[in-house]
């Protein structure tokens, strides 16, 4: 029941504003802010620093990871990534590309995104480990923005390539 209250919350917030002129412009420093956000979280996951991962969620954020992971606060959130972090092996980097960020009421914006595991190899590049989708409500926190609520959904992982041939 939870979960279908959650899917339809986040199915409302993505059709919420379904024409172009029925959501407000996001300011582009807002654009340019929110998308730093995302980088930055990035940055944060990739250093194991769970306190300043943590921070940059609302103290009462909802986040959501594969239907089997949930927390209601940004301490529960803390707890994950200190968990989390500390069992990850070296070199893993966390990628996310914003796909969409719409603002779907004063000071709150939707901010859909693609987000991929990798760990780097022994040639110094990159293999990919597991895909997710994620939907993230991100409010408007005085000159700032926090992360509100996170879902994200894995992805099943990507066929091989077929030999040619």
């Amino acid at each position: 029941m939870i979960k279908l209250f959650w899917t339809s919350l986040l199915m409302l917030a993505a059709w919420a504003c379904p024409g172009a002129g029925d959501c407000r412009e996001l300011a582009e420093s807002d654009r340019a802010t929110l998308l730093a956000m995302a980088a930055e979280s990035d940055a944060h996951w990739d250093a194991a620093d769970a306190g300043r991962l943590a921070a940059m969620f609302a103290p009462d954020a909802d986040f959501r990871l594969a239907d089997r992971v949930a927390f209601d606060s940004r301490e529960g959130i803390l707890d994950y990534f200190t968990r989390s972090f500390a069992g990850r092996p070296a070199g893993m980097h966390h990628v996310t590309e914003i796909v969409a960020l719409r603002e779907v009421a004063p000071g709150v914006v939707m901010a859909d995104g693609h987000v991929r595991l990798e760990r780097e190899t022994a040639d110094g590049g990159r293999e990919l480990l597991r895909r997710f989708v994620n939907h993230t409500l991100v409010v408007r926190d005085g000159d700032g923005w926090r992360f509100k609520a996170l879902r994200a959904h894995p992805l099943p992982a990507e066929p091989a390539a077929t030999p040619a041939g």
